[in-house]
């Protein structure tokens, strides 16, 4: 029983994220200091996708992670390198899109829409350098939900 409502709530988020739905930005953290958001909108190809993208927060090899509420499980774990990065003395600027069709994109979308609250975590050779909780009350309503 437990398999079957699995498997429904997969099919119901994977033939959500195929509807266009209204662009959502979320932000972790003060946008004056350090800070992580999320852009669920369109690419800059015009196609539905999710925009990670950090501000003044982590070094080269520091460590992204993201997770929803107490999931085992991170929904990101990146390390944050030269690629879709910049650095300098304020901390890094990095852009990650992760494009709607793919199985990564229906995740986030679906522990999104699901969670109560969203941990962003930023490590620099094992020393924490930023740990952020989100609330995600409202994300389907503001989402297209």
């Amino acid at each position: 029983m437990n398999s079957l409502m699995l498997c429904t709530a997969l099919f119901a988020c994977a033939f959500a994220t195929s509807v266009h739905a209204e662009p959502v930005t979320l932000m972790v953290g003060d946008p004056a200091a350090r800070h992580v958001t999320f852009d669920f909108s369109d690419d800059r190809a015009g196609a539905e996708a999710l925009t990670i993208a950090t501000h003044r927060v982590g070094n080269p090899d520091a460590i992204l992670t993201i997770w929803v509420d107490r999931s085992p499980t991170p929904l990101l774990k990146k390390t944050l390198g030269q690629d879709g990065c910049g650095f300098d003395d304020s901390g890094a600027s990095c852009r990650l899109v992760i494009a709607g069709d793919t199985k990564e994109y229906a995740r986030f979308v679906a522990s999104f829409k699901a969670g109560r609250t969203v941990h962003v975590e930023v490590q620099n050779a094992s020393t924490m350098e930023m740990q952020e909780d989100l609330t995600l009350i409202g994300f389907t309503k503001s989402y297209g939900g």
